[in-house]
C-alpha cells in the first residue's frame, strides 16, 4: 500500500540499488500512471500498477512480472482514480474504482467481490489511498466519511464522519485507533473496532495530509504537515508536543526515528522526532518533489517533477547518486530487490 505500513512511515524492508542507478526494464503504459498511482509489489515479486482514465473513460490495473516488465494480465475498469492498490497478508488486491472498493486475485485479476461506498454527497472531496490495518481490515476515505471494510466478503464494518481526509489514507497504530485529518484544521482519532470518535484536535493546520506514526520512543507520536507548520501530536492526551514552522506534508519516519517533511514542495527537511530540531535540508535544484521512499539502508529516493531521481544518504542529507529519466516522477515509488 502506498506508505509502507498502515503507519506511512514511507520504509521499505528492501535495500534499493547500489550504485549508480541503469534502466532494467520499461514498459509504455497507456494512459498516464500519474500523482497517485503508484505501483505496488507482491511479496513474488509482481508489481501492481493502475493508470488514469483513457479517452472512453476506462482505467487499467497492471500485473507486470518484476524481473522483465512482462504484462501477467490486465483489468478494465469505469474508473480507478488516482489511487494506488493495496496487497493483503493473502496476496488479494484491493483497489477502488467507480465509489467502490474491488477485491481481486493476485495471480489472474479475476475479482473476488466489490462493493459500494458511493453516498452521493453533492461536490464531495476524493477517494483516498487505501489502507490496510494489522487486523486485515480495509479503511479507506471517501465522501467525508471514514469506512471499514471486511477483507473477505466486502461488507461494511462501520463508517464515521470526518470533515475531509487525507489523501494518503487513514492512518492506523498498533494500539487499536485511527488517525485522520480534517478540512477545518482539526485531527481525528476513531476507535479502531466500534468506529466511535477517540479524541479531536483542533488547531492542527494538516492541509488534508495524513499523519505519520513515530517509531520506538516516538511511537505514541503523531507528524502531520500543514500548510505552514509540521506538528508533533501525543496520541494519548492528545497535545501538540512540537511544531517546526516549514509547510509541506510529512514524507516519511526513518527507523531512527528522523521525520522527512518537504512531499509536494521544493525542498526536503530532516527533523529530530523528539525535539524537532532541524539535522539537515536538501535542495533538488529547485525542483517540486513528487515522491519518496526510504529503503532498509535508510537511503532516500527522492522523485521530481521534472524527471530527476535523487538518492540520498538518510543519515547526513548528502547526496549519492543522481538519475535522469525520460519522464516526470509524478507518482508514488515502490522499492522491490535491489530495484526501484
Amino acid at each position: 500500500m502506498i506508505g509502507g505500513d498502515p503507519m506511512h512511515t514511507f520504509r521499505s524492508s528492501y535495500k534499493g540499488p547500489s550504485g549508480r542507478l541503469n534502466v532494467k526494464w520499461s514498459l509504455p503504459i497507456s494512459p498516464l500512471v500519474f500523482g497517485g498511482n503508484g505501483p505496488v509489489i507482491g511479496a513474488n515479486g509482481t508489481v501492481y500498477v493502475t493508470t488514469n482514465l483513457d479517452r472512453n473513460g476506462i482505467s487499467y490495473l497492471y500485473a507486470l512480472d518484476g524481473r522483465n516488465g512482462n504484462v501477467l494480465w490486465k483489468n478494465s475498469f469505469s474508473d480507478l482514480g488516482s489511487v494506488s492498490p493495496a496487497i493483503g497478508l493473502d496476496g488479494t488486491i484491493y483497489i477502488q474504482a467507480g465509489g467502490g472498493i474491488y477485491a481481486l486475485a493476485g495471480d489472474n485479476g479475476l475479482v473476488k467481490w466489490n462493493t459500494s461506498i458511493y453516498i452521493g454527497i453533492f461536490n464531495a472531496p476524493y477517494i483516498s489511498q487505501l489502507t490496510l490495518g494489522n487486523d486485515g481490515n480495509i479503511y479507506v476515505i471517501s465522501e467525508y466519511h471514514v469506512h471499514a471494510i471486511h477483507p473477505s466478503t466486502g461488507i461494511l464494518l462501520w463508517k464515521k464522519y470526518v470533515d475531509g481526509g487525507g489523501r494518503e489514507g487513514p492512518t492506523l497504530d498498533t494500539f487499536g485507533y485511527v488517525y485522520v485529518s480534517g478540512f477545518t484544521d482539526s485531527l481525528y482519532s476513531i476507535y479502531r473496532i466500534f468506529g466511535t470518535f477517540s479524541w479531536t484536535l483542533p488547531g492542527i493546520d494538516s492541509s488534508q495530509s495524513s499523519p505519520a506514526i513515530g517509531t520506538f520512543d516516538n511511537r505514541n507520536v503523531l507528524y502531520i504537515g500543514g500548510r505552514r507548520f509540521v506538528y508533533a501530536v501525543d496520541r494519548r492526551v492528545p497535545r501538540v508536543v512540537w511544531t517546526y514552522p516549514v509547510g509541506g506534508a510529512v514524507a516519511g519516519i526513518a527507523q531512527d526515528g528522523t521525520v522527512f517533511v518537504g512531499l509536494n514542495t521544493y525542498e526536503l527537511f530532516a527533523l529530530d522526532g523528539t525535539t524537532g530540531q532541524l539535522k539537515w535540508q536538501f535542495d533538488p535544484k529547485g525542483d517540486f518533489i513528487t515522491s519518496f521512499i526510504i529503503d532498509a539502508d535508510n537511503k532516500i529516493y527522492l522523485g521530481t517533477y521534472s524527471s530527476h531521481l535523487f538518492i540520498i544518504d538518510g543519515f547526513s542529507g548528502d547526496l549519492l547518486w543522481t538519475y535522469e529519466g525520460q519522464h516526470s516522477a509524478y507518482s508514488f515509488s515502490a522499492i522491490g530487490e535491489s530495484c526501484i
